[in-house]
């Protein structure tokens, strides 16, 4: 006998008080010691509503002599992150999976895996990393080559350090959505795991990632998705440096992170060739931020803010995949069109993908337009996208008020002092103000809400007090993301003082154009703060 599988062997779920009670839901050792004296090389036990198994309920002699694949998939277990090593140390365990502990109202799978890339050429999908030979006049590469970091020196040794051993076999192990929530601000350093090659952690809460892992020097392929990276040390990938497929997809990345060390993060993976960075609000990144991955075969950008492309594809020679689809993009800029031209010549194959996308049907846009039909890159939806011109976008006067503003209570001097005068009496644009419009016996949430929805322009003054002290801030700052459009793209306007501005929210950064936040040095509006309030508050779209 080489494999047993009892999948779905469930209790009755209608009387799961009574089975907790009684244990039924338990997996002992007493019950498993006839199961595992057999000698079987795979074993599943799927979907049968197991809430617990106890440390030696799967291990024995037998197993540990002859046991390879481990399949717990689906079952609500419950207990510490630790607790599973019993089962990762059997001697001779190659795969297993312990995965959907926790359900979800949807299956975040790697972009990889999806469908719709099993059309690409399967020796572009399977690029070996070998020495390129560069042909084209016009495409310059520009990817450098790795730097040593030296891992002893980028290591946090202010880290408490926590050791586990696993099976020195174990090669795929796929735990996805198996935690609730564990904080990783500790060092854990695994022994023995040098020859996994495959990780999928995803879904599983996980955050705080403060400290380095090690011990999983040869993976290949790790999926971190759905999991909160807000916190990752730069040094979070050099401890596996022949990585080659990364998703990081809806992990709450910072703006911040990706363009001040974005090529820092993946400059240890230079046999990088699939990366997921979808998901993540992100608005820009440094266009170098690929400069020591010249192997990458494919990118997904997908679901992000971006407004071009923007990553330059002078670092990336063997792309063949770029997922552009749901951004912000109106236009693709004729250097990076004849780059994304380049790619097709020299690999044979390209393909893009940009729907979700409006572009502008301007008069000055017609050679994208052209582009796009005449173009041998591979495009998604059949080339079909939808397309705006000037009379699709919104004007002033389709709006009650010109321009909503919103700050904080304590900083109503600038705003009805200088501000608000400037908008109506000298712009003459209506504006709203939460003091003199908003009526004391109305309803705040409600009022708020109409106030912004019915304005062409929504001016957001940020310093200190709105940041920190107002209690209607996040409310009006949702209200405004909410309320923007494509056809009014420029709806919101930021003005920060320069102090202030690396504490603006991420998701309202992603939601504004760079040329739409202020900076202001002092609460004055002094000639080039009016000129530029005048531009971004009468100008059509």
């Amino acid at each position: 006998m080489t494999e047993i599988t009892l999948d779905g062997i469930a209790i009755d779920i209608h009387r799961l008080d009574i089975a907790i009670i009684n244990q039924d839901s338990y997996l002992r050792d007493n019950i498993t010691s006839s199961l595992t004296q057999i000698c079987v090389q795979e074993f599943t036990l799927k979907s049968s509503y197991l809430l617990l198994i106890y440390m030696n309920a799967l291990y024995s002699s037998a197993w540990n002599r002859c046991i390879k694949n481990i399949d717990l998939s689906d079952n609500p277990l419950s207990g510490q992150m630790f607790a599973m090593l019993q089962i990762l140390r059997l001697k001779h365990l190659e795969r297993v999976f312990m995965s959907d502990t926790f359900r979800s109202c949807f299956n975040l799978q790697p972009f990889w895996e999806h469908p719709d890339y099993a059309t690409v050429p399967i020796t572009l999908r399977q690029l070996a990393v070998e020495k390129i030979d560069f042909k084209s006049d016009r495409y310059t590469p520009q990817y450098r080559t790795m730097p040593n970091h030296g891992l002893s020196n980028t290591l946090n040794e202010e880290c408490a350090t926590i050791s586990g051993k696993l099976s020195a076999s174990l090669k795929y192990v796929h735990v996805r959505r198996m935690f609730d929530k564990n904080s990783l601000n500790i060092k854990i350093d695994f022994i023995d795991g040098y020859n996994i090659t495959y990780l999928d952690i995803s879904e599983c809460g996980l955050s705080k990632f403060n400290c380095p892992i090690l011990g999983l020097e040869n993976l290949r392929t790790v999926i971190l998705s759905a999991n909160d990276l807000s916190q990752l040390p730069e040094t979070i990938f050099d401890a596996t440096p022949l990585l080659e497929r990364l998703a990081t997809s809806t992990c709450k990345l910072q703006n911040s992170m990706i363009i001040n060390k974005g090529n820092r993060y993946f400059s240890a993976l230079n046999h990088l060739r699939w990366i997921d960075l979808s998901s993540n609000a992100l608005y820009f990144i440094a266009p170098n931020t690929f400069m020591y991955n010249p192997y990458l075969t494919a990118v997904s950008f997908a679901n992000n803010r971006f407004q071009n492309i923007p990553v330059d594809l002078s670092y990336t020679p063997q792309l063949v995949i770029l997922d552009m689809s749901y951004n912000s993009l109106t236009t693709i800029h004729k250097p990076t069109r004849d780059k994304l031209d380049d790619l097709v010549y020299r690999n044979g194959y390209f393909k893009l993908n940009l729907d979700g996308n409006i572009f502008s049907c301007h008069c000055e846009n017609i050679q994208f337009l052209t582009w796009l039909q005449n173009t041998l890159v591979t495009l998604d939806n059949n080339r079909n996208y939808t397309c705006m011109d000037k009379d699709g976008y919104q004007k002033p006067t389709d709006y009650t008020n010109g321009v909503f503003i919103g700050y904080a209570d304590q900083d109503y001097k600038f705003t009805c002092d200088l501000l608000l005068p400037y908008v109506e009496t000298t712009l003459g644009l209506k504006a709203f103000v939460r003091d003199r419009d908003l009526l004391p016996s109305s309803d705040v949430a409600r009022g708020l809400v109409e106030a912004v929805n019915s304005s062409w322009r929504i001016i957001l003054v940020f310093n200190e007090n709105y940041l920190r002290a107002d209690d209607w801030m996040w409310f009006t700052i949702r209200c405004a993301i909410y309320s923007q459009t494509p056809a009014n793209p420029s709806r919101i306007v930021v003005m920060v003082h320069k102090q202030h501005l690396h504490h603006l929210p991420d998701e309202l950064l992603s939601a504004v154009l760079d040329e739409n936040v202020i900076m202001v040095s002092t609460w004055e509006l002094d000639y080039v703060i009016r000129q530029k309030l005048r531009t971004l508050l009468l100008q059509p779209y």
